[in-house]
């Protein structure tokens, strides 16, 4: 029996070694498309995570409105302390920090009501609470 495998496409993915993963041998690399990904610019990260937060809280109040930016650039902050003052070690690896972790956030604040979230300090109570897990 002859099996015949034509037109197979294989994606992988990868990330720099350290933080517990190894070198991958070069003649085995070759064998792939590479594609770099950077990550975006920390205005660009602003104006990403800035406009979902202001496209969810449009019909809340305005005072809740009115905290878009200051969220925003407090979850940034955040953000680039962690990963700057927790990098992966050998005996800690699972300290990686990436985009996902900051995307919990904002699916977090994503899933609140004007009913429920009237008053500011409610709204900043509840960010406070994501940024920490």
């Amino acid at each position: 029996m002859c099996v015949c495998v034509q037109d197979l496409d294989y994606v992988a993915a990868m990330g720099k070694p350290g933080g517990g993963r190894n070198d991958v041998d070069p003649r085995f690399i070759s064998l792939f498309s590479v594609f770099n990904m950077t990550l975006p610019s920390e205005a660009s990260l602003y104006h990403i995570y800035q406009s979902i937060l202001a496209g969810h809280l449009q019909p809340f109040t305005d005072s809740i409105r009115a905290t878009v930016a200051v969220l925003t650039q407090m979850t940034l902050e955040l953000y680039k302390t962690v990963v700057r003052d927790l990098p992966p070690t050998p005996s800690k690896f699972h300290y990686l920090f990436n985009l996902r972790d900051l995307s919990r956030i904002y699916c977090g604040l994503c899933l609140t009501t004007p009913d429920n979230f009237v008053k500011v300090p409610t709204q900043l109570r509840l960010h406070i609470v994501h940024s920490e897990h």
